[in-house]
């Protein structure tokens, strides 16, 4: 697929998309140009948008909204022309600004499955689902910066252990997910998370904190269900 991605709203761009989908809601009564005054054309104009380029045609793009006091972005949509659509280039786009973020030090990026019945192709491309986030869209996220590996040796010395349980439901739980702050990593510890679940901290053996999430010190802001901890290699 000989495509590229620009952050430029060129005024061909945005009359190639509004072409195609007016003519994709003119024929099929489906598509996102009802929300073309609403939504996606005030985003092209803030140059909050993405577009997808093939043989100098934009085949599709992604309008988005970025949070960098919690490092993250939400995708607010991504669109293929549906000309091009199940021939892979929606993954492409979303690989390409994916990595685009991951650039600009973004640490995660996030997008509402609608319809619903999208859920599946997410899942595909690697995005998990929001913890304790209830409502008819699932609310999807996807880690995109490189972060510390989960630990196979779970009683080292130097440990962070964590529990997707409330705290006073952890006694005699194994934790979920462990890291091993022994080796030289210099990679921050990057998980989901939840106020209200447990985690403990260990040093050289010594317990440093046993309790919930959201009392526990965190040296980098990040979104609600992300927790983002710069541990240091002990």
């Amino acid at each position: 697929m000989n495509s590229t991605i620009s952050s430029k709203p060129k005024e061909s761009f945005i009359n190639q998309i509004h072409n195609w989908l007016k003519e994709e809601h003119e024929t099929t009564n489906k598509g996102f140009y009802i929300k073309w005054n609403s939504s996606i054309y005030p985003a092209f104009e803030c140059e909050d948008a993405i577009f997808l380029i093939k043989n100098n045609e934009c085949i599709g793009f992604v309008t988005y909204t970025k949070a960098p006091e919690c490092q993250l972005v939400h995708l607010d949509y991504v669109v293929i022309h549906y000309k091009f659509r199940k021939l892979g280039y929606g993954k492409l786009l979303t690989e390409k600004v994916m990595d685009y973020f991951s650039r600009q030090g973004f640490i995660s990026v996030e997008l509402l499955s609608f319809p619903p019945s999208n859920y599946t192709y997410w899942e595909t491309l690697g995005f998990a689902p929001i913890p304790n986030y209830q409502a008819v869209s699932p609310k999807l996220y996807k880690i995109i910066t490189p972060s510390r590996e989960i630990a196979t040796d779970v009683n080292t010395l130097s440990r962070l252990e964590m529990w997707n349980k409330k705290d006073i439901a952890c006694k005699n739980i194994p934790p979920k997910w462990v890291w091993d702050l022994s080796n030289e990593n210099n990679l921050p510890i990057i998980n989901e998370c939840a106020p209200n679940w447990r985690i403990r901290y260990i040093v050289n053996g010594q317990e440093k904190y046993n309790g919930e999430m959201k009392r526990f010190r965190q040296n980098s802001p990040s979104a609600y269900y992300l927790f983002n901890f710069d541990a240091p290699s002990l």
